[in-house]
């Protein structure tokens, strides 16, 4: 993935804190291995194993799998189809081309589309059900932020440390209590705001000629705002999922996804403040 994770524990037993941290990075070598970040190529691991299943067949996945898919469900639910784990052949296809090149008749592009289109999973327990296969699973859009989820999770859970601020490289972060007596961990956003993120997680994601992919699944095309977006929510999966929506729908489509919860929050492109971020203050 080329991500760094970090972790800032406020405890004031080190070795206690050490001995915490170091679990929380095992768990992250073994989600590495379990979906094939251990290799860096995605070559191996339950994703590419998912993709290989035929139709009509099924396997074995693991939990963590299991939680991917079902959040991956509900976000492809909730975005009426814009969010769509199923689309990595989409993905695969516009890596590779430019939009100024794109022509609807492609024959890649066609067959693409196809696949995706016609492909069908189903999930019992742990079995997961290839019914049509054929499109190409990929959770990478969240994974960091479940790795950051689970991580805390482990902290607070396992070993009783609640004062923590873990992070995905500049991705996505989520806060736990702050240290002391303070209202937050401050979180400097850009050179105009700041942030104290308490209890809640920040995805920033970004968009350019040169970034990474981002396309809308109902279409199969890149979505059409350029620049930064970032989204505040309860979890720091919840919050990569709405940043990269935050690029990806227009502006009345997001202010739907973000309803009444008093949760979530966008800061869009042009500079529109949404949700629980519309109050976030600047600073000079």
């Amino acid at each position: 993935m080329g991500v760094t994770f970090w972790v800032r524990v406020a405890e004031e037993d080190f070795i206690f804190a050490q001995r915490a941290v170091e679990a929380a990075f095992f768990y992250l070598d073994e989600l590495s291995r379990e979906m094939g970040w251990a290799d860096g190529d995605w070559s191996a691991g339950q994703m590419a194993l998912v993709n290989r299943l035929p139709g009509g067949e099924m396997m074995a996945v693991s939990q963590s799998f299991a939680d991917l898919w079902l959040a991956a469900e509900a976000y492809r639910a909730e975005s009426q189809g814009a969010f769509d784990v199923r689309a990595g052949g989409l993905f695969n296809y516009w890596r590779h081309r430019s939009p100024a090149s794109f022509s609807p008749d492609d024959t890649a592009w066609l067959a693409a589309m196809d696949a995706f289109k016609a492909s069908s999973y189903r999930l019992e327990g742990l079995e997961f059900h290839a019914v049509h296969s054929g499109a190409t699973i990929d959770f990478r859009s969240i994974i960091c932020g479940y790795a950051v989820d689970r991580m805390s999770e482990i902290l607070e859970s396992t070993w009783g440390i609640h004062r923590a601020l873990i992070m995905a490289g500049g991705a996505v972060m989520r806060a736990l209590d702050p240290p002391g007596e303070t209202a937050g961990w401050r979180i400097a956003i850009g050179t105009r705001a700041e942030l104290l993120l308490c209890r809640s997680a920040l995805s920033s994601r970004v968009k350019s000629a040169t970034g990474p992919v981002l396309l809308d699944a109902r279409i199969g095309e890149l979505g059409r705002e350029e620049g930064i977006v970032r989204a505040l929510a309860s979890t720091a999966q919840e919050a990569q999922y709405l940043s990269l929506m935050g690029l990806v729908l227009d502006e009345a489509e997001v202010r739907l996804l973000l309803g009444e919860n008093g949760q979530r929050g966008l800061w869009l492109t042009n500079d529109q403040r949404l949700g629980v971020l519309h109050a976030l203050p600047r600073f000079v």
